[in-house]
């Protein structure tokens, strides 16, 4: 984990590496605490629910983002049945 809370400047976020996205996911599943960053331990913004269709299938997605380090993971739910 990085250390301090130096909030970045950049305008555009950054997503998370492909180990630290696997392990919000896992947070957000099976966990009853609020996710973490895992890069500064602050607490992630959870976004509202987007719908989005792909080879006809309904998902849902949730963006999480530090308002901290400004990286950003998106979260897919298991499809919808028709």
């Amino acid at each position: 984990m990085a250390s301090g809370k130096e909030k970045s400047n950049d305008d555009t976020p950054t997503v998370y590496s492909h180990e630290e996205a696997k392990q919000i996911r896992k947070l957000v599943r099976t966990s009853k605490e609020p996710p973490r960053c895992p890069r500064c331990d602050e607490a992630l913004k959870i976004g509202p629910e987007a719908l989005h269709q792909v080879g006809g299938k309904e998902y849902t997605v949730r963006a999480l983002s530090c308002p901290v380090c400004r990286r950003l993971v998106s979260i897919k739910n298991m499809p919808k049945r028709r």
